[in-house]
């Protein structure tokens, strides 16, 4: 059989330490790397004759009285009539709760409460029926008397019910009596005053870290500035001018440094894409009302407009699901998806995002998902928001013009992807190096890699929660190193959350890399993780896990100068090094080598190349987001600095081509092995010290690339696609394993 074979050389090197994350190189001031925008200055405030020019002008938020008649005319056409028709059906089963129940319903009801808020004032409005709207004062009223009751009682919980209470208000106004308008605005006035309060710079925590640069991107300073904003844009003229002018102050300033920092300059969300979703679910209202009616937009200057660029690198393979990092499977907040039409409008790579999700070409769901949907986040009343913001399929939503190699500096991401048309046979490889601390997702993941192909997750992020299947059954978020595809030395948790991206390459056709340094992260001299990913004609084929090692306390280098007092042997210690797969998948051992087989009979192999003497072993794992999945441990016990080197190879169902991890001697200085996927045998070898030499046959490259990059200078040869050479038809021997025909 005549195939292909070319090789990669990976030659490492010894870089010099930089900071603990988020500190300068004298260790005391952030930074400068993570480039954000600039925190446009605040709006002028209204004056009282400004103000109260709006009384009684309602609704004003989203629509204008003007738009209703023609709200009215969409439920005629696709795919508004069904949006419609299942938002009145369900504003119909709000209509038995009884306003005595309210706070029952707001704290335990199947659908949350600023749902139910929103559906019975947008019936009211989109059919004219008058019984709607009544139900949804007498609920506003009925809240207000029990002191605003919610699942979640942070500033964040009071956020997203300020949403539902000011649309609500909004839609509802003019069928109010004038009694109920006064007890209703006073009650909402309280509540925005409360919210105001854990707000403002000199307020509770989420405020504080409003007015802290860099730290503002938390979901909490969005879900709290957003719904205190709305508030204020409601009750503008009908509540005492001063209060809602400092109301809308502290929400703009909020607002303004959460897309600042939530976003950096590229669009990639700090806090993953669920909770990004989750947060423009209070932040996009306001911004969007705001526009409206005072011509001020709050996302000018920010990458708000990039963000559906970074969320279509998270879309994976599978039916319309996405993300697999700390967000899990879902498809994101269904109010913030339909939101950003308005948000951003003639986005192109928004409007195929959806399409491919919410859309006709996905669950076709249109904001229709019931309440407790894994597949959504939110609290949002989807059908409402995408009955208003949806502007309808465009004919030219096609896949975006993006690179399919892509790094995201502000949140320490890359992605390598092989193509747009197909998710559910698109090969997805993601990289996390967070920069920077951040409170909103205080992940132990500096590292973390996942690998999505033919289908079915290889290599998976555990979602939040977690725990040991032999365990008792307490849930706990997923903050571990054991929760992510990282390691555990003598069963000690990381130091820090952050770590630092070295470099990104991706020739677009042959090879990727992308190399961390999670050494502060580990609270360890070195942890630098090589992520090499082995391509042909641009599809990600396989990746080599190349982890570098030194365990020392930093500054105290295992192989390095050491003191004469306390010189000696390095201390020997336990590792534990993980491997997540998809739930579904089953995990058979021998040596080391794990072989993969998903549930439509694909096969793959996880191999472990260096060092020789891990040995594997498999348990179930079950999490809150992914379910029940194995996770793969390598063991052993190692003394000082050393290269733990992995492959992890996938294979489509009905694929009958051989797949191999075949090492060359046992590893030295010079770790070789090659690897066969796809028909084609790729020579790999990673020189760990300068003086190392590939073994004969390794080291005959056609191109050379020499990368410099900040305090990194990685030497790469390769050979490209040289013809005259055989794939074996099985692997001569697998690593520590008796030699067996290729599954």
């Amino acid at each position: 059989m005549r195939t292909w074979i070319r090789g990669l050389v990976l030659a490492t090197l010894l870089l010099p330490a930089f900071p603990a994350c988020g500190q300068g190189g004298d260790g005391t001031r952030p930074s400068p790397s993570i480039e954000r925008p600039s925190v446009p200055s605040a709006s002028r405030r209204l004056t009282l004759d400004e103000a109260q020019a709006w009384h009684g002008r309602h609704p004003r938020l989203l629509l204008a009285a003007d738009d209703v008649a023609a709200l009215r005319a969409r439920r005629a056409t696709q795919p508004y009539d069904r949006i419609a028709e299942m938002l009145l059906r369900r504003a119909d089963e709000h209509m038995a709760l009884a306003p005595a129940d309210v706070g029952k319903a707001a704290l335990a009801g199947p659908d949350p409460m600023p749902h139910v808020l929103q559906r019975l004032a947008m019936a009211g409005l989109l059919t004219g029926q008058r019984d709607y709207s009544r139900k949804a004062i007498a609920m506003l009223a009925a809240l207000g008397e029990q002191g605003y009751p919610r699942r979640d009682r942070s500033v964040a919980g009071a956020g997203d019910l300020a949403v539902g209470l000011a649309l609500a208000y909004d839609w509802t106004y003019e069928f109010m009596t004038a009694a109920e308008q006064r007890t209703i605005q006073r009650q909402l006035a309280a509540l925005a005053t409360e919210i105001e309060a854990s707000m403002s710079p000199d307020g509770g925590t989420f405020g504080k870290l409003a007015a802290q640069e860099g730290m503002a991107g938390h979901h909490a300073v969005a879900l709290g500035g957003g719904g205190l904003g709305l508030m204020a844009l409601a009750l503008r003229g009908e509540v005492n001018y001063l209060q809602s002018n400092a109301w809308q102050t502290t929400a703009e300033a909020c607002l303004r440094a959460y897309y600042r920092d939530a976003f950096g300059s590229d669009g990639a969300g700090i806090e993953g894409f669920e909770l990004t979703l989750r947060a423009l679910g209070a932040a996009l209202p306001c911004t969007i009302a705001m526009r409206r009616m005072d011509g001020v937009d709050l996302a000018s200057a920010t990458a708000l407009g990039s963000v559906p660029a970074w969320a279509a690198y998270e879309l994976l393979p599978g039916p319309s699901t996405l993300p697999a990092g700390e967000s899990g499977g879902g498809l994101g907040s269904q109010d913030a998806m339909a939101l950003m039409f308005a948000a951003c409008p003639d986005n192109a790579a928004h409007a195929w995002l959806y399409d491919v999700t919410h859309g006709s070409r996905g669950r076709a769901s249109f904001g229709r998902a019931a309440a407790g949907d894994a597949s959504f986040a939110g609290p949002g009343a989807g059908d409402v928001m995408t009955l208003l913001a949806y502007p309808g399929e465009r004919a030219d939503a096609g896949p975006p013009a993006l690179p399919l190699g892509k790094q995201f500096p502000s949140a320490g991401l890359a992605y390598f992807r092989s193509g747009w048309g197909d998710p559910a046979g698109d090969a997805v490889v993601a990289f996390r190096c967070l920069p920077r601390p951040h409170l909103g997702r205080w992940h132990l993941d500096v590292n973390q890699f996942t690998f999505h192909a033919c289908g079915w997750g290889w290599a998976i992020d555990s979602g939040p929660g977690w725990e040991a299947a032999d365990g008792e059954p307490t849930l706990t978020p997923t903050v571990g190193v054991a929760a992510h595809n990282l390691f555990q030395m003598d069963g000690r948790e990381a130091a820090a959350p952050c770590g630092r991206t070295l470099a990104f390459v991706d020739d677009k056709a042959g090879w990727g890399l992308v190399v961390g340094d999670g050494s502060h992260a580990m609270g360890v001299t070195t942890f630098r993780r090589y992520l090499a990913v082995g391509k042909r004609d641009g599809r990600p084929r396989y990746v080599v896990v190349i982890d570098e090692i030194d365990p020392a306390p930093a500054g105290q280098a295992a192989n390095g100068p050491q003191n004469p007092a306390t010189a000696g042997e390095p201390p020997v210690h336990q590792y534990r090094h993980f491997l997540h797969t998809g739930a579904g998948n089953r995990v058979d051992l021998s040596g080391r080598v794990a072989t993969l087989t998903t549930p439509d009979g694909g096969t793959g192999q996880f191999a472990v190349v260096s060092p020789p003497e891990a040995t594997l072993k498999v348990a179930e794992i079950r999490t809150h987001a992914m379910g029940t999945h194995p996770r793969i441990e390598a063991q052993h016990a190692t003394a000082g600095r050393f290269y733990f080197v992995a492959v992890l190879v996938p294979r489509a169902a009905g694929d009958e081509r051989p797949i191999a991890v075949r090492p060359e001697g046992r590893p030295g200085p010079a770790i070789a092995f090659r690897v066969t996927a796809d028909g084609v045998t790729d020579r790999v070898c990673v020189l760990t010290t300068p003086e190392a030499r590939p073994p004969n046959g390794f080291g005959k490259a056609r191109h050379r690339l020499q990368l410099s990059r900040g305090d990194l200078t990685q030497s790469l040869l390769f050979d490209l696609e040289e013809p005259g050479h055989d794939a074996p038809s099985a692997p001569d021997s697998a690593p520590g394993a008796t030699p067996t025909p290729a599954p």
